[in-house]
């Protein structure tokens, strides 16, 4: 609930983004199909009409298609090591090196 506030009238915490729940929030940069409203064309990537695809693992974005321009077999690329995957980098967003 956004607003939501506490019996004694104090704001609640806003929910915690929680990675594979479908919807990208907070340094999430996707999740599942939510890509906070960016395509291959608003990165500025190579081919402007390709699909985004979205690590399951970690919620980031995977730009592997944008350069490709091809389809990639069901599953391939889209799960830790995919080959070949090109991540989006985010400030903020995975820089603690883990």
């Amino acid at each position: 609930m956004s607003g939501a506030q506490t019996m004694t009238g104090a704001p609640t915490a806003p929910a915690v983004a929680v990675c594979g729940d479908g919807k990208a929030e907070g340094a999430e940069q996707c999740d599942g199909q939510d890509f906070k409203g960016m395509t291959c064309a608003t990165l500025g990537m190579g081919n402007a009409s390709a699909q985004l695809m979205c690590k399951q693992d970690r919620c980031v974005i995977d730009t592997i298609m944008c350069f490709s321009g091809g389809m990639m077999a069901s599953g391939a690329g889209t799960g830790a090591g995919g080959t070949g995957a090109r991540m989006m980098g985010a400030a903020g967003a995975g820089g603690s090196g883990r």
